[in-house]
Formats: C-alpha cells, structure tokens, sequence
C-alpha cells in the first residue's frame, strides 16, 4: 500500500508467481486503516486455510538479525528493543505483525531485513568516526534497501552477469542509496546508520555537515522531535525545490522554475559523486544499474547521472534508454548499464519459501 495520509493512497495485490497485479485507489487515513484493509482484503481473497506464512519487510535487524527468521515472541521483544535504531519504521512494522498474528493466529509471521544484505560490510565501512563506546550500543552503518538489491543480484546473474563482478547499484526513488558489490556482496553502501544518510531523497536530506544539526539545536531553539521531522520530512527535494518531493513533477517544470532545475540538479550530482566513489572502492566497475521508481522511469535523471563518467569506461545508448530498455549501455561501452525493477516481494516470497523449506525439512 502507497501513499497512506495522502489522497491517492492506492492498494496493490500482486500474484508473483503469475507476474499478475492488480492496483487501486483506496481511502485510509492513518497506519492502522491501512492495516485494517490489508486483513479485510487478506480475509476475503486468500484461502487463510492454505496460508502457511506472511513475510514482512523489517527495515532494520540491528546487530542480532542478519538473516530471515520467524517472528515469534523473542524475536517480537528482540526488535521492539531496538525501536530507537528505526523508530520512523519499526513501530508501524511491528503493529502490522500484532494485527496479523491475532487476525490469523496458526500463521507464521517471518522476518525479512533490509539491513541483512549489507552484513559483508568490512570494517572499514561498517565503523562509524565517533568514540568507541558508542559502537557497543550499535551505532555503525547498516545500510538498508538490502531486499532490494538482493533481487537485483539475482536478476544480473539471470541475465548471464558472471558473480565475480564489480557491481554498482543505485535504488533511487522516494528513499534512495547505492550500493557497492564485488562477488555478490555488499562492501559499501551510502545509507549509514539510519535511512536518513547518504544522498539527498525525496524529502530526507541524506548526508549533511553535523555541524548543521547543533547549529539548529542550539540558535534556531528546534525541538529534536521537530529536528527529525525536518531532515525527514522537509528536506531533499522538497527541501531544496520548494515545489514537491515528487521527481516527475519537478522534471516537469525543469526548464521553467530555476529552484526545481537546482533540487534536479542536486540529486544527480550526488548520485554521480558517489559513483565516482564506488568506483575507486571496487578498483574498477564492471557494471551499473538503476532501480527503484526514479531509476527505472527517469531517462533524463540517468543521462544527468552518467553525463562526466567517461573516464571510467561508461557511454550511454540514448535511443535504448529514452526506452527505458533495460540494457542501455552505448555497443563501445566499456561497463555495462541496466535498467531493472526491483522485486522486494519476490525477495521476500523467496525467503519466506526457504524458512518454510527449512522447518519442514
């Protein structure tokens, strides 16, 4: 479900196995209507007698979940615990699992964690340049969007990607990182200790000068409930264009409005950057993909990002991404250029499948 608060919140049932989806317009006003729907919706076109599990996104694991598991009450208490790591995500997670575990109480409820993929994080990215103490109380780079990219790994290696590849993903859309993977694990990522980091978002200011954050504290008098409500909520986009969060809408008015032309701008500078980076941390790219709403959509957004990275080998076919083709590498290219939709539903079917293989082994 998409768009809760909003007026075009709109509800989605997808058949994975039939590539099938059906989407549509809904009113819900809070979190718990939209949980109130998705039962409602469960009850009357599932057969609860043949459900034997429901996955979840769990946007974070901590330092204790690293893979796939059953939420039972341990668990439940275990990431509850952790509601400070993730507190814009963790509490409406864990409601929907108390909603559906009363709701349909003989099916299990698993735990799938964006953060889990990034757990290959060497040290050298994973620390965070703050004192030791802290790191005991888990503040480190986590790195999230990882179902997503898990996905896409598997989607390369189907389109014949040998594993041993230098790969750099970028998820972009209304959250959006990158990611750097060699041999199929990931070994940075921009996304740090929280969803917040990294490059600038929709509405989150990704990366900022600290600094930024005690001069606001301290001369602006803001409340940190309000602090975070701004670099979440008010930022990135938003932020910076004063008309949307929205890309497509800011693309639209590109050519006439100079403060959406800058947020645009912006954005694509920072995804560039960080590519640029990625590409020394690999000792060289082997190939590039766009995912998420904005990568797999924005043609302009892709020749904006790539336009100055010749040096590295990478040339864009402007006819094959003008399609939004999902190979759109130019024939002399040195790096290959995808275009891929990230299946977080299949990733998570995926999981789900393998701990019910596993218990019934």
């Amino acid at each position: 479900m998409q768009g809760i608060h909003f007026d075009n919140t709109v509800f989605t049932i997808e058949d994975v196995a039939q590539r099938e989806s059906l989407s549509y317009k809904v009113k819900v006003s809070d979190y718990g209507e939209a949980i109130d729907l998705l039962i409602e919706k469960l009850a009357k076109e599932v057969d609860t007698e043949q459900l034997s599990a429901i996955g979840h996104r769990i946007v974070h694991g901590g330092e204790r979940f690293s893979e796939p598991c059953e939420i039972d009450q341990q668990v439940f208490d275990a990431l509850h615990a952790i509601i400070p790591l993730a507190p814009e995500h963790l509490p409406n997670e864990l409601q929907l699992v108390t909603e559906l575990r009363n709701a349909f109480p003989g099916v299990k409820n698993i735990a799938c964690f964006d953060t889990a993929f990034h757990g290959s994080l060497p040290d050298v990215a994973r620390i965070l340049p703050i004192p030791r103490k802290f790191a005991s109380k888990g503040m480190r780079r986590y790195g999230f969007h990882g179902l997503a990219y898990e996905n896409v790994l598997s989607q390369l290696e189907q389109l014949g990607l040998p594993r041993k590849s230098n790969v750099v993903m970028a998820h972009l859309g209304n959250g959006a990182s990158l990611a750097a993977v060699r041999d199929g694990l990931s070994i940075d990522t921009s996304m740090g200790f929280s969803p917040t980091g990294g490059i600038p978002m929709s509405s989150r200011t990704g990366d900022i000068d600290p600094g930024i954050m005690s001069y606001l504290l301290n001369n602006e008098r803001i409340e940190p409930v309000s602090l975070s409500n701004l670099i979440n909520n008010e930022s990135g986009l938003l932020g910076v264009s004063g008309v949307s969060s929205d890309m497509k809408k800011l693309l639209d008015v590109y050519d006439t409005d100079a403060m959406a032309a800058q947020a645009v701008d912006l954005f694509c500078y920072e995804v560039k950057k960080m590519i640029g980076a990625y590409a020394a941390v690999l000792d060289g790219v082997d190939a590039l993909v766009f995912c998420g709403g904005i990568g797999e959509q924005a043609p302009k957004i892709r020749t904006k990002v790539c336009e100055g990275l010749e040096y590295l080998g990478l040339k864009l076919d402007r006819g094959l991404n003008d399609k939004n083709e999902q190979s759109i590498a130019d024939k002399d290219a040195k790096i290959a250029v995808y275009v891929i939709r990230a299946n977080e539903s299949m990733a998570i079917a995926q999981n789900v499948k393998h701990i019910i293989q596993g218990n019934n082994a």
